[in-house]
This record gives C-alpha cells, structure tokens and sequence, in this order.
C-alpha cells in the first residue's frame, strides 16, 4: 500500500511569501493608496446620505472633485465636493478631535521624522515616507515599516532628538 506523503507548504517563517503576507502593497491599499492632502483635511463637514439624510463627518483627504470623509458612524465615505456643506461641532465633539488629527496628519510631509504608535507597541519615531489617504508608511530606525492610521502619527516636537 501506497503511503502518503504531505507536501510542505509556503511560510511566510521560513522567507517564502505567501497570499496573506504582508507588503507595501497591501498595507498602501488597508491606507486607502497614496494620496496627497488637499485644503479642507480636518473641517467638519455635512454629507448627504444614501437615504437623503444628512449625516456630520470629517474631510480626511481629496482632490478638486472628490473627498473621503469620516462619518459619525466610522466609517469613510467618498463624495463629491460640491454635495458638501460646512457643519459646527463643539470642541468636545468626538469629529472635532478626529478633525483636529487630520489637521495634524495633513500638515506632515513625506520624509519628515515623526511620532507615531505602532499596533500594539509604544510610540516610537521613524520617517514617514509615504502618506496615504487615511494613513501613512512609516519606517521605524531598526528599517521595520509600519501602516499606521492618521490618528497615530504626529511631528516631533519642537526639540525632539531626532
């Protein structure tokens, strides 16, 4: 009788890529593709919804046409410009803190040192090296490259060793 003979699998432990291993390429994508920041990443803005609603949320990234918003709800919408229209929010509002870290978020640039907060790890400091629509690529100083979201990422302070 024929015995059988497992065959060995790829693994990502052993140096083999794999469908599910992790790339640039889909860690740009999980960060919505390269993308620079236009006037307006931070303002809180009102959005019609599917049903005619309107709902609050907060520019993250677009161009002259378009731009994705953060709902109230979490998630992100991308819309049309011209359908939006500027909302008020007390600064204890939760869209105005996500506001204001996109504000932070549009402000950096790629090449620049910066904070930021790994999963799972402390904050650490690296180079942002390229910036996506809800997030950026930064590298940490042992090389390790990380997708962080745009609430997860700052300048250096003023100072800051670098």
């Amino acid at each position: 009788m024929a015995r059988k003979l497992a065959l060995p699998t790829l693994r990502p432990s052993l140096g083999i890529p794999t469908e599910s291993s992790p790339t640039l390429a889909r860690a740009r994508e999980r960060l919505g593709g390269k993308a620079a920041t236009h006037d307006g990443a931070g303002s809180v803005v009102a959005v019609p919804d599917a049903s005619g609603k309107t709902v609050l949320g907060v520019v993250l990234c677009g161009d002259e046409e378009t731009c994705d918003v953060w709902l109230e709800s979490g998630f992100v919408k991308r819309t049309r410009r011209d359908g939006l229209r500027p909302a008020k929010v007390t600064s204890a509002s939760p869209l105005a803190r996500i506001g204001g870290d996109a504000v932070v978020f549009a402000r950096l640039k790629e090449g620049q040192r910066v904070r930021f907060e790994p999963p799972g790890k402390a904050t650490e400091i690296g180079l942002l090296f390229e910036k996506c629509r809800y997030g950026a690529l930064v590298a940490d100083d042992a090389g390790a490259v990380f997708a962080v979201g745009f609430r997860r990422v700052w300048p250096l302070p003023s100072g800051e060793a670098s």
